[in-house]
């Protein structure tokens, strides 16, 4: 059993979640220490805490750095949640190295150094961590504190996806969509796509939409598209919410509307997505779900075009006011 000390919900969950899955907290327990009389750990519980610390606890050595690190029960200290993770890190808790890899990368309590990044994600993700297995992967993409190697990269998305890891899964999807690491499969790449979707990744359920949008990996489905699009949109994806502007403008797999076709344009555009901001220009140009309004279509046409939109680039030359 585990449970959140910031919001109050308990769940069970064969592996460690590092963030409440219900406030995305970090202050995430588990119930008992490995110590022999079994004692609790709650957040609340300070003085016992620090005490099971001290004592070399390792459970309890890396909780505490949890509450450094959040500021729960003591006050935020990223050098002190450091040295705890360091502790319960090199007695062989696997959320503390990846949270001592986490540090090393980013910075946090420690000078930033992605080879010692890279060094602690691997014995985590030795241990079976899903989340550093697919963070090494992460590094293996990017020549993170490693050189580049797509097919290592792939190898650690796999790992961490067949663990239920929705990034991974997603990860391990654009992977087999684009050939990265493994042999294009487009098939493949939808079936972990739908697996990432069902847990609500919002990127995954966009790629579902475009699969069936697209008729690759899967037969082209223009409702189902729109469907996985606007689930994709609500969970914030700006492409996703572009791609729904669009089904509303032109009808496709929804009733044409073109007011919530403007009103998607819109969430992807204040996302900074250019071709948004190209699209909600052009519904302020010609009164297309909004009223007309030049200003506010010089705006979008100008941020497009500030991001390279060649359209929105020749129409903002177009409609400027000549000096």
């Amino acid at each position: 059993m585990q449970s959140c000390n910031q919001c109050g919900a308990s769940w069970d969950s064969e592996r460690f979640v590092k963030r409440c899955p219900f406030c995305g907290s970090k202050s995430v327990v588990k119930e008992a220490l490995s110590a022999p009389d079994d004692v609790l750990l709650l957040f609340s519980d300070m003085p016992r805490l620090k005490k099971a610390a001290q004592k070399g606890d390792a459970q309890a050595q890396f909780q505490l750095g949890v509450c450094y690190s959040d500021g729960d029960g003591v006050e935020r200290d990223a050098e002190k949640a450091f040295e705890w993770y360091r502790r319960a890190a090199e007695q062989g808790v696997a959320e503390a190295q990846f949270n001592l890899g986490y540090c090393y990368q980013h910075g946090e309590g420690v000078a930033q150094n992605d080879e010692e990044a890279v060094a602690w994600y691997r014995r985590a993700a030795e241990r079976n961590d899903a989340d550093a297995q697919f963070n090494l992967g992460v590094c293996y993409l990017n020549a993170q504190g490693v050189q580049r190697d797509e097919i290592k990269a792939a190898e650690y998305f796999r790992l961490a996806a067949e663990q239920g890891l929705a990034e991974a899964q997603c990860s391990l999807g654009v992977a087999c969509k684009n050939g990265i690491g493994v042999k294009r499969n487009h098939a493949e790449a939808f079936e972990w796509f739908f697996r990432a979707a069902e847990q609500k990744n919002p990127e995954a359920a966009y790629y579902v939409g475009m699969a069936y949008y697209a008729g690759k990996g899967v037969k082209y489905n223009g409702d189902k598209a729109a469907e996985w699009f606007l689930r994709a949109a609500k969970l914030g994806d700006s492409d996703a919410q572009y791609m729904t502007g669009l089904c509303y403008r032109i009808g496709l797999g929804v009733d044409r509307n073109v007011e919530e076709a403007a009103k998607w344009f819109q969430a992807a555009a204040e996302q900074n997505l250019a071709a948004a901001q190209f699209a909600l220009g052009l519904c302020y140009r010609s009164g297309i779900g909004v009223a007309q309004d030049r200003e506010r279509m010089l705006e979008w046409f100008r941020r497009a075009a500030e991001q390279g939109h060649p359209k929105a680039q020749k129409l903002l030359r177009k409609y400027s006011p000549k000096t």
